[in-house]
């Protein structure tokens, strides 16, 4: 395992406290971490290590993933200029768990809410709590896909709910931008099979390249109108929302099993609820005159 801190200067894991597990993507795991201030007496830096709860995002990856990190750099620093708000900025104090930790409780997604809206929201209904929360994950999307970025690893791992109370995505490793063309491999990227969509690729296979970098910025528009690229995204989120609907699908062996049955029934929602076997608690789905 080797680290790849995203800074401007060359950092040392010595030089960093490694906190609390924040989300895992292809390649690698990130942590919240603390950088320990080169120009402090020793004291103080022990005083800073003892106290290293909070601080910066920090991931620790593979080796051999050097490429991809670079490529992660350079999509964090392009979205901390144009979607701030949505991106958790590498080596930035944000601290918070991601999605998946609140998944693991049994209030999910309820526990979220004094965290997104400082209190217990009252007089409103559980579907309309969910809603407010999903509503901030499809609005996290969106920020991205109107910079025609497709982040390609969305799942629960890779949303951050921060301190403030905000959802912001974590992990552009796999993520392209087809203003430029950057990271854009037709034939080939890393997947989750549990979110992955079945179309697989985000353009279709026979778009082996796109034009120079003038041009491309040109016609991004026009092919994201015509490819709907941004469904790739979708797909994954549609996944998550099912994950936050549906309690049992949270399960890691279950979802597995949830995927491969809706393969089998051609990914028609509907066609699989009379197919499946198993029992899946679908009231939310069809609360409020089945609007879930």
């Amino acid at each position: 395992m080797g680290v790849s801190c995203f800074c401007w200067r060359s950092l040392k894991r010595s030089d960093l406290v490694i906190g609390d597990k924040l989300g895992e993507g292809s390649f690698g795991v990130v942590y919240s971490g603390v950088l320990v201030p080169r120009n402090v007496n020793n004291v103080e830096q022990e005083r800073i290590k003892k106290s290293g709860n909070k601080g910066r995002n920090v991931k620790v990856g593979i080796e051999g993933a050097e490429e991809f990190g670079e490529c992660e750099e350079w999509f964090n620093y392009r979205l901390s200029r144009a979607a701030p708000e949505m991106c958790a900025r590498v080596m930035m104090s944000q601290g918070g768990h991601s999605f998946a930790d609140y998944m693991t409780e049994r209030n999910f997604p309820s526990n979220l809410e004094s965290v997104m809206f400082r209190r217990v929201l009252q007089g409103i209904n559980s579907s309309k709590r969910d809603a407010l929360i999903i509503k901030q994950m499809i609005t996290s999307l969106k920020k991205i896909h109107d910079t025609c970025i497709v982040h390609r690893d969305i799942k629960p791992a890779n949303l951050v709910v921060t301190k403030q109370g905000q959802i912001k995505l974590i992990d552009f490793g796999s993520a392209t931008d087809l203003r430029i063309g950057k990271n854009y491999v037709p034939n080939f990227t890393p997947l989750d099979p549990d979110y992955c969509p079945p179309e697989l690729y985000v353009l279709a296979e026979e778009i082996t390249s796109l034009p120079p970098e003038p041009v491309a910025a040109f016609r991004s528009p026009i092919l994201w109108q015509l490819k709907s690229p941004d469904l790739f995204d979708m797909y994954s989120a549609g996944i998550i929302l099912l994950q936050m609907a549906i309690p049992t699908l949270r399960s890691k062996s279950t979802l597995k099993n949830f995927n491969l049955e809706l393969r089998n029934c051609g990914f028609y929602l509907k066609k699989w609820r009379d197919f499946t076997r198993n029992w899946f608690d679908f009231r939310i789905l069809d609360g409020d005159s089945g609007r879930g």
